[in-house]
């Protein structure tokens, strides 16, 4: 993690299970920025919180999944419009953890979705398409498939 990082006023988290990573359907409203399309966990960065405190506060609020900065394997910093920066986190997600989801107030609707889906769809978030394809170009996120339970 970087120590001195640049004004991040969003973060956000690829959270992996094998090649799927959890994805939010946002709400279908018009005043917010890209309304029922497919987003990933996180949000903005409040005042006086790290980029980490507010990923892991998100995770927690929207799925009531609880995730420490140790758990995430990957981060990079995006740049934005009018010198702002985003910042995205990775961390796996165990079958366990999805098992006991409790998904928050915010968003219709969350489900595994597999990272090509989700980097191909007209209906995700488009920036993040790419950065999703990036963290699965690593060694960290090209982990094998999970096997089919029985």
């Amino acid at each position: 993690m970087l120590e001195h990082e640049p004004k991040i006023t969003g973060a956000k988290a690829v959270l992996y299970l094998g090649q799927s990573i959890l994805t939010i359907l946002r709400d279908d409203d018009p005043s917010i920025p890209f309304p029922n399309r497919w987003d990933l966990p996180g949000g903005g960065v409040g005042q006086g919180e790290s980029a980490v405190e507010a990923v892991i506060r998100e995770i927690e609020e929207e799925l009531g999944l609880h995730y420490s900065e140790n758990d995430f394997v990957w981060d990079r910093i995006y740049a934005l419009r009018n010198g702002r920066f985003s910042r995205l986190f990775a961390a796996p997600i165990s079958r366990e953890q999805v098992d006991i989801i409790s998904f928050g107030d915010e968003g219709q609707t969350w489900r595994l979705m597999d990272q090509t889906e989700f980097i191909t769809r007209t209906d995700t978030v488009p920036q993040f398409q790419g950065h999703v394809s990036e963290f699965f170009s690593t060694e960290i996120g090209d982990p094998p498939r999970e096997e089919p339970t029985a």
